[in-house]
């Protein structure tokens, strides 16, 4: 008999992806499923969706491919051990795109949003329900300082079953200012490619642990927002700053449903 494979939720929340141009893969990344009103949604970066630089839009790919779907690494919620794959679109027939963008700032908030069929295969996890999962209990602020994780796939690496590494991180901006003018934190960590579109969550053990009827929680636990890369030093002695936009960019997204027309 197979061993059923236990993990925290968080890791079988995160996915590996690909993003492709029909069948060839020309990019990866990381991505995470988010449930609005009873309507699931795939949240990644703006630059892993649309395949373009999110300031000057040119493409990223050396011979100017622009990824058509996007395949994404999932587990059966039965057994985490078994992969479970699904390929999505991201541009219809005449290549008009089917994620959505943020509805006034557009490119300028990395994060890309795409409405997954409700008929979709049920081997999926999803953030949201994760976080519901972890952390129910806590009135609680985010504070500059605190130990972060970034949960995704650096250089495409991950741990045997295909879940993510856990890159810590430590809130470097004040979580009540907007940094660049923009729904931004800075957080620093020495992040590599691959891990743009991680989910970025706050988790750390409870002095105390809270009991409830059906089981308890050594941990508290919340999801901040989604990490998009970092601001490139100019050597290796500088800091090493990531972007991570702010969890309410993500309701806006997919509020306003605005397409990306590039």
């Amino acid at each position: 008999m197979d061993n059923v494979i236990e993990v925290n939720p968080f890791s079988a929340a995160s996915f590996f992806i690909e993003m492709m141009f029909n069948e060839e893969n020309i990019a990866c990344g990381t991505a995470f499923y988010f449930i609005l009103q009873g309507n699931t949604y795939l949240v990644s970066n703006w630059h892993n969706f649309s395949g373009r630089h999110p300031e000057s839009h040119k493409p990223l790919h050396s011979q100017l491919a622009i990824p058509n779907r996007i395949r994404v690494h999932g587990h059966d919620v039965d057994n985490l051990g078994v992969s479970a794959i699904s390929t999505y679109e991201l541009s219809d027939s005449d290549g008009a795109c089917l994620w959505y963008q943020h509805p006034r700032l557009g490119s300028s908030i990395d994060v890309g949003v795409l409405p997954i069929p409700n008929n979709r295969d049920a081997n999926t996890f999803d953030i949201l329900a994760a976080v519901n999962e972890v952390d129910p209990f806590d009135d609680w602020r985010l504070e500059i300082g605190e130990q972060l994780f970034v949960l995704g796939f650096p250089f495409g690496i991950s741990d045997t079953y295909r879940f993510p590494i856990w890159k810590s991180a430590s809130l470097a901006s004040e979580p009540a200012i907007d940094q660049e003018n923009l729904p931004l934190l800075y957080v620093d960590t020495a992040t590599r490619p691959g891990m743009s579109g991680s989910p970025v969550i706050k988790y750390q053990r409870r002095a105390v642990s809270i009991f409830d009827k059906d089981r308890h929680s050594r941990f508290h636990a919340a999801f901040i927002g989604i990490y998009s890369g970092r601001i490139a030093p100019k050597n290796q002695i500088e800091a090493q700053l990531g972007r991570v936009w702010k969890a309410d960019c993500i309701e806006e997204i997919i509020r306003g449903a605005v397409q990306p027309n590039i």
